[in-house]
């Protein structure tokens, strides 16, 4: 069977899948900058590759995949170009997001994402000192990737009585609206460009 992805326009974008315009209102949701396929870049074996989404307060690249993992190779790829140090401070971070499903304790969508390379641990984690979730890599650096602390001894700042640590299944995930507004705003679109 061969799955095709649905155009989606959400807050005046048009997103090339229904999936893709969900994570930009999970985005939302948490209060992220976001840009939408920003740029294409030259990966090292020569490949061009433009990613779903950049995430610049975190230094985050994100590549939405469906059920399938094709093309998964150039966000492995670009990782492994940006840093051969797990723990470098300055690495731009890249996530490969899924579509949501039930969760682990079986209730609600939840959202689920999963590393570029082996290695990695991802999790999304608030930070207590400024209040926002982010992507971070437990076998990395533990720092908020907002606003990144060097400290002498790593801070487990998840452990603390205000801090959380979500992984994959765990957090629930927010779809962009599918009302009939909505969907007339799409016909729109559509009936616009083929005009």
């Amino acid at each position: 069977m061969n799955i095709k992805p649905i155009p989606t326009v959400y807050r005046g974008i048009k997103f090339a899948s229904t999936l893709e315009a969900d994570w930009a209102a999970m985005f939302d949701h948490l209060g992220w900058t976001w840009e939408y396929e920003p740029v294409g870049v030259q990966l090292d074996d020569g490949q061009w590759y433009r990613p779903d989404f950049y995430l610049p307060v975190q230094r985050v690249w994100a590549e939405v995949k469906g059920p399938h993992n094709e093309r998964i190779d150039k966000a492995s790829t670009l990782q492994a170009g940006l840093s051969t140090d797990s723990f470098d401070w300055d690495t731009d971070l890249v996530v490969i997001l899924r579509p949501p499903r039930v969760g682990r304790n079986g209730i609600g969508e939840r959202a689920w994402w999963e590393n570029a390379v082996n290695g990695q641990d991802l999790v999304m984690v608030l930070c207590p000192e400024c209040g926002h979730h982010g992507f971070m890599d437990l076998a990395g650096t533990w720092s908020c990737r907002s606003h990144m602390r060097i400290r002498k001894e790593p801070n487990k700042f998840w452990t603390e009585p205000e801090g959380d640590l979500f992984r994959p299944g765990e957090l629930p995930f927010t779809r962009a609206p599918r009302g009939r507004r909505e969907t007339q705003r799409l016909n729109e679109f559509f009936n616009e460009g083929a005009a």
